[in-house]
């Protein structure tokens, strides 16, 4: 595997990472590759450093070059300087015996660069932004693991370890890409009133997913509409899930009086008849039949009450408190050197949580949710509304609204058995850990 790696925070932050999971992912040998533009006087020391850095600190091998950067007739220099970048990254691939080249683009990457399509005019494809990855030569794929995960939170997980990085002066000033990330991107985000760089990024994931209108026409013959009934053929579990999701919101609306799939309702829909699971999902009835599974119309759902909160109960740092609905939630804060929680975490099927106990502002309580409610999940890019996030974990409509939620004076802290809030992660510099622990009996 060759790692792409300028020394700036992002590929930094990838090297480190790759370096410490190679064994765990079984990545076999893992190889450096440093190009060096001479664009700044400083380059060439910069270089020597990554390398060193490379070699004295991890171990790994790199494989370093200098190319000058000269732009052909009618090329940015941005343009000429991928151009050179990518021809260097298959050279070292074919020397080296790679067979992937990982690359450090993120959240942030990826929504600039839609927006920045978007204002040249692009279309579908363009509207795709960065692939996860694609064919570099025959031997080699170009890798982009990094995608999900956010700017800041690469930068903040190297300041825990204080790992330093190179700051490139092209980032900050100078060219287009610069001016949409400090000037555009932030002036959008004032515009609308929330961060776009999650939006912009799934409408590439969007756009990259949606399979061909050429390709939906030929999957349709797997689902026959037959009145108040769509019976699924055998062969649709074989589709790809983004074509069967496809084609689920073309035709299932027909069955609930026009009303179109939510992008969380077709992902449950689609699981639901991947399991054969009977019941009533996303507004159908999902049934098994001797001919296969189909899809029922569901008379429709009695008109929901205003959604009433549980009183908040005040929960104890230390020991176990009594909730509802046979709910009891248990705290404790241990030393994060002595305590060998890891192996039970990994056994606790989301019954157990680790916490920063430092992270965890003032009194806690416990309650239901309300309108409103968010949450930034471990790892999660940006937060995400918490009935959203409900529905993606399968949790069923009607115990949403009284399953309990831990909650300091920022906000939620741990929905109970389900998510913890990214905010309040165990990091290497955790002093103190506070373990948590649901129980339903």
């Amino acid at each position: 595997m060759l790692v792409a790696c300028s020394g700036g925070a992002d590929s930094t932050a990838l090297t480190l990472l790759l370096h410490e999971a190679r064994k765990d992912l079984r990545l076999g040998a893992v190889t450096l590759a440093h190009l060096d533009h001479g664009l700044r006087e400083t380059s060439a020391d910069e270089a020597r450093s990554v390398a060193a850095w490379a070699g004295d600190s991890l171990g790994v091998e790199s494989v370093v070059e200098r190319r000058p950067v000269s732009p052909q007739p009618g090329e940015s220099p941005e343009e000429a300087a991928r151009r050179v970048r990518y021809a260097f990254f298959e050279a070292a691939a074919g020397a080296t015996g790679s067979s992937h080249v990982v690359t450090a683009h993120h959240a942030d990457d990826q929504a600039e660069t839609v927006l920045q399509r978007i204002l040249r005019g692009t279309g579908a494809t363009g509207l795709a932004g960065i692939p996860e990855q694609r064919t570099l030569t025959e031997s080699a794929t170009l890798v982009r693991p990094l995608l999900p995960f956010r700017r800041d939170a690469l930068r903040a997980w190297l300041r825990e370890r204080g790992t330093p990085w190179i700051e490139d002066a092209t980032n900050v000033d100078g060219n287009e890409r610069a001016r949409i990330r400090h000037v555009g991107l932030p002036a959008l985000a004032e515009c609308v009133g929330r961060d776009p760089i999650p939006l912009l990024a799934r409408l590439a994931t969007n756009f990259a997913e949606a399979p061909r209108p050429t390709d939906v026409e030929l999957a349709r013959p797997f689902l026959e509409l037959d009145g108040p009934t769509l019976r699924i053929h055998p062969g649709f579990e074989r589709l790809p899930t983004t074509l069967r999701a496809a084609i689920l919101r073309d035709t299932v609306p027909a069955l609930r009086d026009a009303r179109p799939l939510t992008r969380a309702e077709t992902e449950r829909l689609v699981e639901a008849i991947s399991g054969a699971d009977a019941g009533v999902v996303s507004g159908v009835r999902v049934a098994q039949s001797t001919s296969g599974v189909q899809l029922v119309s569901a008379p429709p759902s009695a008109t929901r009450s205003p959604r009433t909160p549980l009183p908040p109960r005040n929960v104890m740092r230390s020991g176990t408190t009594e909730l509802w609905d046979g709910w009891r939630i248990s705290l404790r804060v241990a030393d994060a050197a002595n305590e060998p929680f890891l192996e039970r975490l990994a056994r606790s099927d989301g019954t157990l949580e680790l916490a920063d106990a430092d992270r965890v502002e003032g009194a806690l309580v416990a309650r239901t949710r309300i309108e409103g409610d968010r949450l930034r999940g471990l790892g999660a890019a940006a937060d995400t509304r918490l009935g959203h996030l409900l529905q993606r974990r399968g949790i069923e409509a009607s115990a949403r609204d009284r399953l309990p939620l831990l909650c300091d004076t920022t906000g939620i802290v741990w929905v109970m058995g389900v998510a913890l809030a990214d905010r309040v992660r165990v990091t290497p510099s955790t002093r103190r850990i506070l373990l948590l622990e649901s129980i339903n009996d």
